[in-house]
């Protein structure tokens, strides 16, 4: 049942196709492989849904830096997509684009590989992406709650 629920999340993220049954197999072959996504849904729903809301999040923070928005909308266009739809009708009518919300995802997330292609390339990589250690042993009030998601996981949220 969990990786049917993970597969359901990996697939509302976009992973794959919702109700793909091959891609479904895939992604169970992923988790035999071991590679970065396997290990993210073999972590199960809860993980695969931390890594996935980071992910988007990122997606959603490029996406508003680059149009030059204040980061704040990014929080309302998260809470209520028709938010995400203004700023979509905005840019469409400035630019006399027709832009759809898929075409918004691939933008965000081009913007997030063209960073990611620079900090390589500037000798940056997956360890120098790494939170400092005592945010995964220092409890946060009120929930006693630490960072946890492994480094592992974490590589691959932004591999898209």
């Amino acid at each position: 049942i969990e990786m049917g629920v993970t597969i359901a999340v990996a697939m509302e993220a976009g992973v794959k196709k919702f109700g793909d049954a091959q891609g479904a197999i895939e992604l169970i072959k992923e988790v035999g492989k071991g590679t970065p996504l396997g290990r993210i849904l073999g972590n199960g729903a809860a993980v695969t849904g931390q890594a996935e809301a980071s992910r988007e999040m990122q997606i959603s923070a490029a996406l508003i830096d680059s149009l030059g928005l204040c980061l704040f909308v990014t929080f309302a266009t998260d809470d209520k997509p028709e938010a995400w739809e203004a700023v979509r009708n905005m840019v469409n009518a400035l630019y006399a684009w027709n832009l759809t919300e898929e075409d918004f995802q691939k933008l965000g997330k081009s913007i997030l590989s063209a960073e990611v292609g620079f900090n390589r390339r500037a000798g940056f990589c997956d360890t120098d992406d790494r939170l400092p250690y005592f945010f995964k042993t220092e409890k946060l009030p009120p929930h006693n709650s630490v960072f946890d998601v492994s480094d592992k996981d974490l590589d691959g949220v932004l591999k898209f």
